[in-house]
């Protein structure tokens, strides 16, 4: 009888165990096939040094405290999802796909996409994504302004200095001899020029754009600090 009920102990240990082990490979299968992902707004340190509208803190904690639409992608393999309302979510892996995540896809002014290539992530446990009201702004003002947004985009910069059109955008209002005179030294010396298409009725959204495209234009003509 006593042989009987240890044998029934014995077994009944080693059906936990098997269970406690069963459920260790499970969380482990689990943890290396999902992470983490999460979606963060941000102040870029471009709008904070021109001189433009601004969004609020107000609006950031609103941006980060809210559920966000997804569309997430491996290969040819996709799923919706929303995040909690602190921008979290997980992310299902797939092996040696690369990962692309859509942020409101059908939203014009707050869509965003990421690419992340599979060797990028697969060894992360989270990945925050983060989108600046830089980021914003460029969708924003490609709507205020679309025209305006064709013809001086930071694309269209690259362009123009590939194309040998090396430009400064800004506006000839109120120049003393003084900056004329530096401007044509400055000009001529880099072998770029400067269009003023400015006047006191421009937007926002236009001079911002302009902003864009003048930073990426000084980058490539290699000069700071020139409006």
């Amino acid at each position: 009888m006593h042989k009987h009920v240890t044998t029934h102990k014995a077994k009944s240990l080693k059906s936990i165990r098997y269970i406690i082990i069963l459920f260790l490979i499970q969380q482990n299968l689990f943890a290396q096939n999902e992470i983490v992902g999460k979606i963060e707004y941000y102040k870029s340190k471009e709008i904070e040094s021109g001189n433009f509208e601004k969004f609020s803190d107000k609006t950031f904690k609103s941006l980060n405290s809210r559920k966000h639409y997804l569309k997430i992608t491996h290969g040819d393999s996709s799923i919706e999802k929303r995040t909690n309302s602190n921008g979290v979510f997980k992310i299902p892996l797939v092996k040696n796909e690369n990962l692309t995540i859509q942020v409101y896809k059908k939203t014009s002014i707050f869509n965003q996409t990421f690419q992340i290539k599979y060797q990028n992530y697969k060894n992360k446990d989270t990945i925050i994504f983060r989108i600046s009201d830089s980021k914003l702004y460029k969708n924003i003002d490609s709507l205020q302004a679309p025209e305006f947004y064709k013809k001086y985009n930071e694309k269209i910069a690259e362009l123009d200095f590939k194309n040998g059109n090396a430009r400064i955008l800004g506006s000839g209002d109120w120049l003393t001899e003084k900056k004329i005179k530096k401007r044509k030294i400055l000009s001529e010396k880099y072998n770029f020029k400067y269009e003023y298409i400015f006047g006191c009725l421009n937007s926002q959204a236009e001079r911002r754009i302009a902003y864009r495209y003048n930073k990426k234009m000084k980058k490539l003509i290699g000069i700071e600090n020139v409006w």
